[in-house]
């Protein structure tokens, strides 16, 4: 469920060559510091030293500290799993069960180490609009692209064709990442002992083969 709490707007992104090296290194540093402590420890002074660049540089990119993770979310997005996915869809002959795992795949695993891609899970699926304000005109959203992909499902008769897939693509999404990100990212007492808990390709496959079925014609 997204947080309802006022957050502040977005911060620029920057146009100028010079603009764009700070902010990376803004970045970058972030990430390195939230890899080394954690985000909730990671602290802003050690950012910006290894940075070198002013608190206001800092808060003027990135308003708060956990934006930096929902800017890796559209990084990993942008750069890795929408292409991955439309590259798919463009093939014509891949399974539509195939292609959504391929989407989920790429959400729920990356390059960061566990305990930040976890967090950067966590905050994209708390705040998918700002997520989305940040993605801007780079890609479709998480969402639209699900959609499209089981329109294309619904084509081929892969999909049941008695719902939308306006209905379809959130709950698949809910009920798919939430178990896996819980279940191999989460603190939820009752999922601890979740099957395939430190493996989040091979949880995400067992999760997804049980909301599948909801998804088949019938």
């Amino acid at each position: 469920m997204a947080r309802t709490q006022a957050l502040p707007p977005i911060g620029p992104r920057p146009r100028q060559a010079r603009g764009v090296e700070k902010r990376r290194r803004v970045y970058e540093a972030a990430l390195a510091e939230f890899a080394r402590h954690g985000v909730d420890n990671a602290r802003v002074e050690d950012i910006v030293a290894a940075a070198e660049v002013s608190w206001g540089t800092f808060f003027r990119y990135f308003p708060r500290k956990e934006d930096v993770l929902l800017e890796a979310a559209v990084d990993m997005y942008c750069t890795s799993v929408s292409p991955a996915v439309e590259a798919l869809l463009a093939a014509g002959d891949v399974p539509t069960r195939d292609v959504v795992e391929r989407l989920f795949d790429g959400l729920v695993r990356s390059e960061l180490p566990p305990h930040v891609h976890g967090a950067m899970l966590h905050e994209t699926m708390n705040l998918p609009l700002r997520f989305a304000e940040l993605l801007g005109d780079s890609a479709e959203p998480v969402l639209i692209l699900l959609v499209r992909v089981l329109e294309e499902g619904v084509r081929r008769g892969e999909v049941r064709d008695d719902i939308s897939p306006l209905i379809l693509a959130p709950v698949l999404a809910a009920g798919t990442l939430f178990p896996v990100a819980q279940g191999a990212y989460g603190e939820l007492p009752a999922l601890r002992d979740m099957p395939s808990r430190s493996d989040p390709g091979a949880l995400l496959s067992q999760v997804l083969s049980v909301a599948w079925s909801a998804i088949e014609p019938r």
